[in-house]
């Protein structure tokens, strides 16, 4: 709950870079990418579906932001005082 934003996004990031088998890296367009360029690189394999890959960065931080809060609200949800956090935040 008092990670700051960045740390949350990089251990995110870190995580599905790994969920992919793909090398660690900070930006998740870079995961993207080598995922992309490993389906299409293949000969004889079908280009993997847009959808199919992880989000843009934008995206995924917007994503991991949501599910932070989330995450945080729920592991406090039975403390006596809640925790200040804003959603717009």
């Amino acid at each position: 709950m008092t990670a700051c934003m960045k740390e949350v996004a990089n251990e995110a990031t870190r995580f599905v870079s790994i969920r992919y088998e793909k090398p660690v890296t900070e930006e998740m367009f870079n995961t993207r990418q080598s995922l992309w360029a490993a389906s299409v690189g293949k000969s004889g394999k079908a280009m993997q579906s847009l959808p199919s890959l992880p989000p843009i960065t934008e995206a995924f931080y917007a994503n991991v932001k949501r599910v932070h809060i989330r995450t945080c609200l729920w592991k406090h949800a039975l403390d006596a005082g809640l925790s200040d956090l804003n959603p717009r935040d």
